[in-house]
């Protein structure tokens, strides 16, 4: 609530999860304003060393060592009003120079560990499988190690190229939509990426570094990067919420272009600050065309290409008729589950994109390979969201977690 004087805000609550919450002396916290009637979403920067503040408790993760965090409670903490950023009244987002920086913080943050995680998994993943023999056969030689290993490879290589791609000269409000769509993309391969290292690597793969070496074994801590992993994908937010925001900024854009061209304005407006775009799938496109029509990829990755293009082309087909249908946009806002798919999907194809533009660009042999083997997967699993997104028929969840809630109540 804002001072009697109009000079800065009191803040009264708790918060939970605050990174250097109890070391810092200086905080930003996000929180909403109410203020002559209206709410405003914003970010705070807090004196820790204002009376009204209070570590309540401090935090341990299931990983994530190194990483200080706590829970806090303020109680009248003064901020003034010039060390407060605020969005636009009644508008359930912050203002964009805020979203910009968490979305590039998510990069270095979520991101980057990520990426250190997968490219681990990947060196012991190969340095268990050379000292390894089975039956008398080295491990190598066998069919699914051999795919286990070319599929690391190959996201360990679509990890490295989105955030290339989303760290190219872009300012702080550039390439929202990758930024976005990055930390799930990261995160979530990295997670399928160490859980399959853990069944790689067998025995060694979920006793601890200490069991292991008190029995000879090479002390790999397999099991701390399984729970470092699994951290990730919750750090920043859930991984199924992400999705959701991704898809409902993408349609905001889309909503924000119609509503344009009914006033008349010229094509490709876009509204809140980078928060809309004219092209549904903007992001993803831009990593389409730089690979252009005549790009030096082998025939597997012209196909991918190709299949690519259909797919942002029925994106935006499907983007447009669901906003056609639903003119409130928070009727559609409400359908978590298409937006989540929807989500997915246009991750899925901004990865295939980019993967191909880098192949395209280095046009190596082993990274059209890799291109290969991660783009195959990719469409494989953007078969199985165009088929949950265009199914006619579902089980009625809604219904079946009441009857579930109520029979262990």
């Amino acid at each position: 609530m804002p001072t009697e004087d109009g000079t800065g805000y009191l803040l009264t609550g708790e918060k939970v999860f605050t990174g250097n919450g109890d070391i810092a002396d200086l905080l930003a916290v996000l929180a909403t304003a109410r203020e002559d009637g209206h709410r405003r979403v914003g970010v705070f920067f807090l004196d820790t060393s204002d009376p009204g503040f209070r570590v309540r408790s401090r935090l341990e993760f299931m990983g994530g060592r190194g990483l200080p965090n706590a829970a806090l409670t303020l109680d009248g903490l003064r901020v003034p009003r010039e060390h407060v950023l605020l969005g636009e009244p009644d508008l359930p987002r912050f203002p964009p120079p805020v979203g910009s920086v968490a979305l590039l913080s998510a990069l270095f943050f979520n991101a980057a560990p990520a990426l250190a995680i997968a490219r681990q998994c990947l060196e012991w993943s190969h340095s268990f499988v050379a000292r390894r023999s089975v039956n008398g056969r080295p491990l190598g030689d066998y069919d699914q190690v051999q795919r286990i290993l070319a599929t690391t490879a190959a996201e360990v290589f679509a990890m490295d190229t989105v955030v290339r791609w989303c760290l190219l000269d872009a300012g702080l409000e550039d390439r929202w939509f990758e930024r976005a769509a990055a930390k799930n993309l990261v995160t979530v391969t990295a997670w399928r990426i160490v859980d399959r290292t853990v069944s790689l690597l067998g025995g060694e793969g979920f006793e601890t570094a200490h069991s292991k070496e008190r029995r000879g074994a090479v002390p790999l801590p397999v099991e701390r990067l399984f729970r470092d992993a699994r951290g990730l994908r919750i750090s920043g937010n859930v991984d199924f919420l992400l999705d959701v925001q991704a898809a409902r900024l993408l349609l905001t854009g889309r909503y924000a272009t119609a509503a344009a061209a009914a006033a008349g304005a010229a094509p490709g407006v876009t509204t809140g600050g980078g928060a809309g775009t004219a092209s549904a799938a903007s992001g993803a496109a831009s990593g389409v065309a730089a690979t252009g029509p005549g790009a030096d990829l082998i025939p597997a990755n012209q196909a991918h290409l190709a299949a690519a293009r259909q797919g942002l082309r029925r994106f935006d087909r499907v983007s447009a008729r669901l906003v056609a249908r639903h003119q409130d946009p928070e009727e559609l806002f409400a359908r978590q589950e298409t937006l989540r798919l929807l989500g997915r999907i246009a991750a899925e194809l901004f990865s295939v994109a980019a993967v191909l533009a880098r192949a395209a660009t280095e046009g190596g042999d082993q990274q059209q390979e890799l291109a290969d083997v991660h783009c195959t997967a990719a469409r494989h699993r953007l078969a199985g969201l165009w088929r949950r997104l265009g199914a006619p028929d579902e089980p009625d969840y809604a219904k079946i977690s009441r009857l579930s809630a109520a029979a262990v109540s």
